[in-house]
């Protein structure tokens, strides 16, 4: 037998991209997703050299609803583009998302068309409870002692209704802030996955008039 002298296997041009490192799963609503999105050739190999080799490597929201913030453009260093911390890539939203991950078209040099790929499917959760808003507001032009029957949401920062832990069944109390009068009926009740509805069973009026 007779041994053949060291040779080199290059990759072969660019034609994938994949997903090495998948979005953060699960994670909350503003929080980085620290993605990694590597360029391949046709058989798994990391494109290290060429224009391919530091194209620019875009994410976009492909499905689920929300925003895509933070540096969601960056280019690819030996094949890989890393979106660390510091590029603080997040959505907005909760639900189940996928990113797009597209290369830049680099045919009018030395390297290829553009191609994309789809990562795993992703969890948003809602972050900590920051604020509360009236959904329903209480019934204007209300005559006394009738019910005026707001309806509050428990939400984080970004909007969302925070359906677990310990603020989802906070006891929400309601107070007069402007205006005359007492506020009569049950003022305080549980939420309810991040919702409390006073009811008509709750008897919530005022027997005084005016502004409130």
């Amino acid at each position: 037998t007779q041994n053949s002298n060291a040779f080199t296997i290059d990759h072969a041009p660019a034609s994938q991209v994949a997903f090495t490192t998948q979005p953060t799963n699960p994670t909350v609503a503003g929080a980085n997703l620290v993605p990694v999105v590597t360029i391949r050739d046709a058989f798994g190999n990391t494109v290290t050299s060429s224009a391919d080799a530091t194209a620019f490597v875009t994410l976009s929201l492909q499905t689920g609803t929300g925003t895509l913030s933070g540096t969601v453009t960056k280019a690819a260093v030996a094949g890989v583009t890393t979106f660390t911390a510091g590029e603080t890539v997040s959505i907005n939203l909760v639900g189940s998302k996928n990113l797009r991950a597209t290369k830049a078209d680099t045919s009018s040099g030395t390297g290829t068309a553009s191609v994309n790929a789809d990562s795993a499917a992703f969890t948003i959760n809602h972050s900590p409870a920051t604020q509360m808003v009236y959904t329903t507001q209480p019934a204007n032009n209300t005559p006394s002692t009738d019910a005026l029957l707001p309806v509050i949401e428990i939400r984080d920062t970004h909007g969302n209704i925070v359906t677990s832990g310990i603020d989802a069944t906070a006891l929400i109390t309601l107070s007069v802030n402007s205006g005359t009068g007492s506020l009569n009926g049950t003022v305080a009740k549980q939420a309810a996955a991040g919702v409390v509805s006073f009811l008509a069973a709750q008897s919530l009026d005022f027997t005084v008039a005016g502004p409130k």
